[in-house]
């Protein structure tokens, strides 16, 4: 079971826009979806490649990565046979560029078989309203993380930003590198540290159905309107969320008059 640094608070947001379906659907249809990692707006998200230290690429080491998958896929093979064509492999092939050109295919199976929901820590960050709330014109709703991950059967993980590149070995013998994909899925330039990310983080989701999760109207805690939002987008919200979600808090955010915040004033 994966855990993250930081543990995640009791409330996690994601900004919305009301004119985008995808986005508004979050309200009338309950609606969450769990992203494949490379339509993600960073392109450099998930998308790291594989970076190692000389010492891994040893001639011991590649022996034995390369003995080990031969058995794996040729059970039937002796084991002499099995380390005459290992040997064989060896001198015949440039490692370091055989595990570039298998990057991509690398980069797909990450993005066939895994979904990435990311949620905010905040719900009064000014970038955040701006870059994902449409300039303040959209809305922001609070959901329950014990619910959210009850019900998406999910890993949570802080995110890890940071001016370097992982080092990613190519192969570690025989070992499961979920590990080494999620350290991928949840680290980014520290430039994002603004957002402040948690990342919910589903395996085997290739197929959109898969993806999408339908959320029960308990984890609905907040909905917060931005600061533009017309009168008219408003209510129709107001109306939805009455009925739907009659014990979720509706706020209204208001620029403040003395500084550079964000001040919420409670409509129900």
């Amino acid at each position: 079971m994966m855990y993250p640094k930081i543990p995640p608070p009791a409330i996690l947001y994601k900004y919305r826009t009301w004119e985008n379906k995808f986005h508004s659907n979050i309200l009338t249809e309950r609606e969450l979806f769990f992203s494949m990692p490379n339509k993600l707006n960073d392109p450099f998200d998930s998308l790291l490649p594989f970076r190692f230290e000389d010492k891994v690429l040893t001639k011991e080491n590649s022996l034995k990565s390369i003995y080990f998958y031969k058995k794996l896929f040729n059970p039937r093979m002796s084991e002499n046979e099995l380390l005459q064509a290992s040997l064989y492999d060896l001198d015949n092939t440039d490692w370091e560029r055989r595990w570039k050109e298998y990057l991509p295919r690398h980069r797909e199976l990450v993005n066939l078989n895994w979904g990435v929901l990311s949620m905010a820590s905040e719900n009064h960050n000014l970038l955040m309203w701006s870059h994902y709330a449409n300039g303040h014109q959209g809305f922001c709703i609070g959901f329950d993380t014990r619910i959210l991950c009850q019900v998406a059967e999910c890993a949570i993980m802080d995110m890890n930003y940071t001016n370097e590149f992982l080092l990613l070995p190519p192969y570690e013998l025989g070992k499961d590198e979920t590990d080494q994909i999620v350290q991928l899925l949840i680290t980014k330039s520290e430039l994002w540290r603004y957002e402040c990310e948690y990342r919910l983080l589903k395996f085997r989701t290739p197929m959109e159905p898969y993806r999408k999760l339908i959320v029960p109207a308990e984890a609905y805690k907040e909905l917060i309107f931005g600061a533009s939002i017309s009168i008219e987008t408003k209510k129709v919200m107001t109306d939805i969320a009455t009925i739907k979600f009659p014990k979720m808090t509706i706020f209204q955010s208001e620029i403040d008059d003395n500084e550079f915040k964000l001040n919420f004033k409670k409509l129900n």
